[in-house]
């Protein structure tokens, strides 16, 4: 008898395997099953595998670029602690370990071009323009995020990306199946404010975001974008003020690196309510807009709302950067890069509207018949 049951055993355990239905999530990457090479490509953007994805980009802002998510570092605040980790940022990293987008997509797809490496000190914009100089291509490779962009922004970022990403070795610009991660809005909620107020409606607003929207339409061939939701900014302050301790002192005149300081408009209630209307408006605009630009069969184009609500108060303090308690830590980027890439995977009514802290959360592991979620 035990002969036999251990017969079955491994005949369930075989037939598991070739009907796909195989334990599907795990705590790393490397632990998830490799994908058998598909004899044939897309027929289309509705048909694309995430071994397609041959080519990852990012535009933004400061979380993008990765600012101050490994925080003070020496426990000082200084010039040298002004950092951008471009190879830790959860959308495109590419850092050897690190826990992002693209090196999940890199394990499906050995050959992917695009992702950022290594770090350097901050890429500025201002609310009203960003110096086209300052990008650093080795690093930078295809993350067109800039610190203190705003929706405006995402135009000059890509006068960065597109030339970069047609010129980049070993791309097939024409051929290759692409996919470029937007995630804007903090510094729009954040000027809503001061002198840029009339910039940070939610008409100028989806007016940016549309119009970079087309522009990669009009421009990139092949691609999908996914467009995250907004984060509220406001959220972050009760988690900040609930740990003096781990955050570092409020008073600007010895610390210019505090949330008030980096967001004046968290100064009263009135400024709050603002911009917790500005994020909910944005996302309700990044929705429509994704209805409008939704895949098509036959289409190479296509655009994916991301939903971005998250329950700060439910992380640990050690989600928020030591530098500010502002900026996400690499803590707390490895759990974006995690929630957002099993979304990928499921269809707009499928898709979590709420993000609660989970210590447990695993990767999902996706199996031969899933594409990555265009509807």
């Amino acid at each position: 008898m035990r002969a036999i049951g251990s017969l079955c055993l491994s005949l369930a355990i075989s037939l598991a395997l070739l009907t796909g239905t195989e334990a599907r999530n795990a705590d790393s990457i490397d632990k998830c099953p490799p994908l058998k090479v598909r004899r044939n490509g897309p027929k289309d953007v509705t048909d694309v595998r995430i071994d397609d994805i041959k080519v990852i980009a990012a535009l933004g802002d400061s979380i993008i670029g990765g600012f101050g998510l490994m925080g003070k570092g020496n426990g000082t605040t200084t010039i040298n602690t002004v950092i951008e980790y471009r190879g830790e940022s959860y959308p495109i990293g590419g850092n050897d370990g690190a826990e992002t987008l693209a090196t999940y997509t890199k394990r499906y797809q050995p050959k992917l071009k695009g992702a950022s490496v290594g770090e350097h000190l901050v890429e500025r914009c201002n609310l009203e323009y960003c110096p086209p100089t300052e990008y650093r291509p080795s690093i930078d490779n295809l993350n067109g995020a800039r610190s203190g962009a705003v929706a405006k922004s995402l135009d000059p970022e890509l006068d960065y990306v597109i030339p970069r990403m047609k010129n980049y070795p070993g791309v097939d610009f024409e051929n290759d199946w692409k996919l470029i991660t937007i995630q804007i809005g903090s510094n729009d909620q954040c000027g809503s404010c001061t002198s840029f107020a009339n910039e940070s409606t939610v008409e100028a607003y989806t007016l940016y975001v549309e119009s970079a929207i087309e522009r990669i339409q009009n421009n990139i061939p092949k691609i999908i974008v996914n467009l995250i939701g907004n984060l509220r900014v406001s959220a972050l302050l009760p988690l900040a003020e609930a740990h003096a301790e781990y955050c570092p002192s409020t008073d600007t005149s010895v610390n210019y690196f505090t949330p008030k300081a980096e967001c004046p408009c968290l100064a009263s209630q009135d400024q709050t309510d603002t911009m917790d209307y500005l994020a909910d408006n944005y996302d309700k605009a990044l929705i429509n807009i994704a209805h409008k630009y939704r895949a098509r069969k036959g289409g190479d184009f296509a655009v994916v709302y991301q939903p971005y609500d998250i329950n700060f108060i439910s992380f640990p303090v050690q989600a928020l950067s030591s530098l500010d308690c502002f900026h996400p830590s690499l803590t707390l980027h490895k759990y974006f890069s995690k929630i957002f890439w099993n979304s990928l995977f499921l269809p707009s009514q499928r898709k979590p509207q709420h993000y609660s802290y989970d210590p447990n959360l695993t990767l999902y592991c996706p199996k031969q018949k899933d594409r990555i979620a265009t509807k």
